[in-house]
Formats: C-alpha cells, sequence, structure tokens
C-alpha cells in the first residue's frame, strides 16, 4: 500500500473518530434536555395546583364567577399538563404515579361540580329553608370542600416526589453524559495515538532500514542485501538497491571494468546520498504532519470543551428568559411586519385556548371576531408606519365574553432602523371600567338624593363612604 494512501486512510480514520464522538455526546445531552422538559412541565403542575386550593377555598367562600372561571381553567389546564407528562417515554413508576394522579384529578373535577350544584341548589332554596336545613347543607358543603382540598392536597404531594425523582435522574444523566463525554475523549487520544504511532512506525522503520544499507553498500560490500518486503514506494526501491548491487557484483576485475566501477561507484554512491537525503527529507515530513496531527488534535478538543460551555451557557439564559416571561401576568406577543404572530408568552396562549408555540403563523382573525381583528390590524400599521408606540385602552374578546384591555404597543426596528414587527403588552381592565361606571352611578345617585331632600344624610353618608371605597380601589388597580 502506497504511503499517499495509508495517510488518506489515517486521516478518514480521525474524521469517523470524530463524527462519532458528536453523535454520542448529541444524543447523550438531547436525553438529558428531554428529561429536564418533563421535569419543568412537573413543577408547573405543581403550581397551578397551588393555585387550585387558593381558588377552592375562595370560591367555597364568596361563590364569585370569576373564580368559578378562573377553577375551571385551572383545572382544565392541569389536565392538558397531565396528558402532555404521560406522552412519550416515560417509565413505569412515573406513569404508576401521573395516573393515580389523572385519577384524583378526575375526583376533584366531580366534588367541585357537587360544591358548585349545592351553591345554585341554596340559592334557589334559600327562603324556605329553616335553619336545621341551612346548616345540614354547610356542613355537607364543608365535607365536601375539605375532600376537594385533600384530592389537591394528594396531587400536589405525588407531583412533588415525582419532581424529586426526576431531579435525581436528571443529575444521574448529566453525570453519565460527563462520563461518556470524558471516556470518549480519552479514547479518541489514545486510539488515535495508538493508529499514529503505528502508522508512523510503518514508514519510519523501512525508511531506516534503507538508509542503514546504502551505508554498507556505499562502504563497499556489495553481497549485502536490502532486507525490505512492504509493497509501496520504499520495497520498489529497496528492490532498485538490490538489483544495482547485483550488477555491480558481476562486474569483472580489470582495470577498465575496476575504473568502470570505481565510477559506476561513485556514482550509486551519489545516487544514494541523493536518495537518502530525500529519504530524509521524507521523513522529516512525514514527522512534521504528525506534529500538526497532534496539533489539531489539541485544537479540537478545545473547540469541542468551549462549545460545550456556550451551549450550556445559552441553554441556561433561554430558561432564564422564558421564565420570565411565562410568569409575568401580563400577556405578551410579538408580530411580524404583516402583523402574523411569530410568539407570545404562557398566559396570552393560555387566553386563546392554544399552546405558546402553536401561535406563530396566526393572525388576529384566527382567535377574534372579523370587526375587532380588523381593529387590531389598523392599530398595528398605523404604529409600525409612524415608527412611535402607543397606549390604548379597548376591547377584547376572552372565552366568548367581551372585556376591556389596556394595551401598549410598540414598533420593533433592526438594526438599519427599519421596522421588522410590533411588540404588545396588554393586561385586564374590566373590574377597573365597570368601577369607574360604579362610582359615576353613584355620585348620581348622591347629587339625586342631595338635591331631593335633607332628611336622608345616612343614606348621603352611606354613598359618600362607597364612592370613596371605590377610588381607593381605582387607584389600587392603577
Amino acid at each position: 500500500m502506497k504511503i499517499r494512501t495509508n495517510l488518506t486512510l489515517l486521516t478518514l480514520t480521525f474524521i469517523i473518530m470524530i463524527i462519532a464522538i458528536g453523535s454520542i455526546m448529541f444524543l447523550t445531552f438531547d436525553s438529558v434536555n428531554r428529561e429536564t422538559r418533563h421535569h419543568n412541565s412537573i413543577n408547573e403542575m405543581m403550581k397551578d395546583m397551588s393555585d387550585l386550593s387558593i381558588l377552592t377555598h375562595e370560591y367555597s367562600m364568596y361563590h364569585g364567577e370569576r373564580m368559578h372561571q378562573q377553577w375551571l381553567l385551572k383545572y382544565d389546564s392541569v389536565a392538558t399538563e397531565l396528558d402532555t407528562a404521560k406522552k412519550g417515554e416515560v417509565h413505569a413508576e412515573h406513569l404508576s404515579i401521573l395516573e393515580s394522579m389523572t385519577s384524583d384529578h378526575k375526583i376533584l373535577g366531580e366534588l367541585f361540580s357537587r360544591l358548585e350544584a349545592s351553591f345554585a341548589k341554596k340559592r334557589l332554596t334559600e327562603e324556605n329553608k329553616s335553619k336545621m336545613e341551612t346548616d345540614v347543607t354547610f356542613v355537607l358543603e364543608e365535607r365536601v370542600v375539605a375532600h376537594a382540598l385533600m384530592r389537591v392536597q394528594n396531587i400536589t404531594s405525588r407531583a412533588f416526589g415525582l419532581s424529586a425523582t426526576m431531579r435525581e435522574e436528571i443529575a444521574l444523566a448529566q453525570q453519565r453524559a460527563s462520563l461518556i463525554v470524558l471516556f470518549s475523549t480519552i479514547g479518541f487520544v489514545i486510539l488515535s495515538s495508538c493508529i499514529s504511532f503505528f502508522v508512523i512506525r510503518a514508514i519510519t522503520g523501512p525508511i531506516d532500514e534503507l538508509v542503514r544499507s546504502s551505508d554498507i553498500i556505499g562502504k563497499g560490500n556489495l553481497k549485502h542485501r536490502v532486507d525490505i518486503r512492504v509493497k509501496n514506494e520504499i520495497g520498489g526501491l529497496a528492490a532498485a538497491f538490490n538489483q544495482m548491487t547485483e550488477n555491480l557484483r558481476k562486474v569483472t576485475a580489470s582495470r577498465d571494468e575496476l575504473n568502470k566501477e570505481i565510477v559506476a561507484r561513485k556514482e550509486a554512491e551519489e545516487e544514494l546520498k541523493s536518495v537518502n537525503q530525500q529519504l530524509r527529507a521524507n521523513e522529516q515530513q512525514l514527522r512534521a504532519s504528525d506534529q500538526q496531527l497532534r496539533a489539531n488534535e489539541e485544537q479540537l478538543r478545545a473547540e469541542i470543551t468551549e462549545r460545550k460551555k456556550a451551549n450550556t451557557e445559552l441553554r441556561r439564559r433561554e430558561e432564564r428568559f422564558r421564565t420570565l416571561l411565562d410568569n409575568l401576568p401580563q400577556k405578551i406577543f410579538l408580530k411580524d411586519r404583516n402583523s402574523t404572530y411569530i410568539s407570545c408568552n404562557e398566559n396570552y396562549a393560555r387566553d386563546l385556548n392554544i399552546k405558546p408555540e402553536e401561535v406563530a403563523g396566526k393572525t388576529d382573525h384566527d382567535f377574534y371576531p372579523k370587526e375587532l381583528a380588523d381593529k387590531y390590524r389598523v392599530d398595528d400599521e398605523r404604529i409600525m408606519g409612524d415608527k412611535k408606540g402607543e397606549d390604548l385602552e379597548e376591547r377584547y374578546v376572552q372565552d366568548g365574553q367581551e372585556r376591556w384591555v389596556h394595551t401598549s404597543k410598540t414598533p420593533v426596528e433592526n438594526e438599519n432602523g427599519d421596522v421588522t414587527g410590533i411588540l404588545g403588552i396588554f393586561w385586564d381592565v374590566t373590574d377597573r371600567k365597570k368601577m369607574e361606571e360604579e362610582k359615576e352611578e353613584h355620585l348620581r345617585e348622591l347629587e339625586v338624593f342631595y338635591n331631593a331632600s335633607t332628611g336622608r344624610e345616612e343614606r348621603i353618608v352611606e354613598l359618600k363612604k362607597r364612592v370613596r371605597e371605590l377610588e381607593d380601589k381605582l387607584e389600587l388597580k392603577q
């Protein structure tokens, strides 16, 4: 096999080893990422169950319609998270815990339905019931609430245990990934060193033998044979040496022939020296190639380490940024120049009854009535055209109900100053609007009472107190 062929095979071997190590590292870190995402979904479920417990308490005390709607949204959110957690590759032990949590979740829904029906029935028959019947109903409702809270606590406890188990599994997966990277790197270094050693030895060994034989032949020992049997350029050169010494041995001992032999020997010596110099140059070139390979190997190891650190830092920043957006109480979205959604946070996606990643490529016409969607698009075009942000109070549809929101929209520009999209953030101000209307109504009523009669001071005082309470609430809302 030729020397060039050997070097080509050595290079291909290094490339294959590098690809194999890269594939192993990719699969290992992908497994760690899957475990981490599963763990994050369980933590989100624990947060929703805590909110559900608080809403259950508040609903049992005040029976508010808003709290009822929030409870149903949280309940559906937990159901979605349970279904998502059971999909994909799940351990049998984890699946058993998730099934138990699903069972408690269904029972919790049935208990809340019973509690809701009890409250509705009590409102219809409250005037006709005796005190004893009312007390019995209250005790039964308290028991249903306690049973529901117990189910919430069961689900939270199981989720906490599952989260702890998954944290341990993530730590083990990260440890395994580190060991795999370490052993893969060590194996690559050892294997590449061994291959380089044997390849270089296979090339330099025959060269050293050829140099030694050329020195012997140059000193006049024409019976010496070059013992090199490799089938490459060096083997061909050794065969030529042997043929040359054989021809010299057949030359007669006459003076003329001796002179010719001397001349031929000198020529052979010169040729041998030239060949020897060429072989030494080739040897130096091979050693330089080996040093270059080692330098490339060190550089590759450094690049792998730097890339690993960069990927870890990038994932950490993305997780912090995404966590910040998803935990803000406001709804946040980003659109392109054509008012097409690019992304949104978790709160806005929940209002639209979709997942955050499903909003990409959608427009307002996919979620809102045509009149409202057309208005949103006109506002976007005006703000992007003026290159100036605006604060708006506008109508908003959530779960089929019309509400009021305070919206802040800002155009997004690139490094050249061209508008590439629009960033929006909004929050619900329906309660504030209602309190403003109620304040105006009480003020009008106060004015009517004040003008109509001076003997109703107590009613006027009560209305003034109510107006002050509404003003305090409005200041808190703002």
